[in-house]
């Protein structure tokens, strides 16, 4: 004989077990979730330069031969940043990303750098699910101490990601042809690993 109630409460049950096996882990701790100009770390280079692209300007790290980095200028399928610097294994042929650095420059209007930096860090903060680690200090570049930086951290299990306006000072503008800039960094957690030892 048929029995409504149990058919009803097959037919939840069956629908609870569908909910909590279809449900996903939330992805608020990976780096992975956030893109600079389309791309993100653990993507391809190939999938977004020629191999002529990302040889053309190599920069080199000093204390290590492990990674190596492309400077793109100025792509024409960039539509936020002037400039990427983007890191990956030397010895890797399919060039995976483990950094991904955007700069947008601010020459004379560090104003406008930290009002877009306190944008990209909010947005951040609502992607991670968490508050950035923020602080202000000399640059490093600059031996005078007049130029500044200010940095917002968020340290993830996958990694990290940095939001940092600089203040260069005029006379280093001058002399050497820097600017107010800012940068957005990703890094995976082998990177940030690689940069601290």
């Amino acid at each position: 004989m048929f029995n409504i109630n149990n058919f009803y409460m097959k037919k939840l049950l069956a629908i609870l077990i569908l909910i909590f096996t279809l449900q996903t882990p939330s992805q608020a701790d990976d780096i992975r979730d956030f893109q600079i100009e389309g791309m993100s770390v653990g993507d391809s280079l190939l999938d977004h330069f020629s191999e002529e692209e990302i040889k053309k300007d190599i920069l080199r790290y000093d204390h290590n031969n492990e990674f190596v980095a492309s400077y793109i200028l100025k792509h024409s399928s960039f539509k936020i940043y002037d400039a990427l610097t983007l890191a990956y294994k030397s010895n890797d042929k399919n060039y995976i990303i483990h950094s991904i650095e955007g700069s947008i420059g601010y020459r004379h209007n560090i104003s406008e750098c930290y009002q877009k930096k306190d944008k990209i860090v909010s947005e951040l903060f609502k992607l991670f699910k968490k508050k950035a680690d923020t602080y202000n200090t000399d640059y490093t570049g600059d031996k005078s101490g007049k130029s500044k930086v200010s940095v917002s951290e968020f340290y993830l299990k996958s990694g990290a990601a940095r939001v940092i306006c600089y203040d260069i000072d005029e006379e280093l503008s001058k002399t050497k042809g820097w600017w107010d800039r800012l940068s957005v960094i990703i890094n995976s957690k082998e990177f940030v690993n690689f940069l601290t030892p």
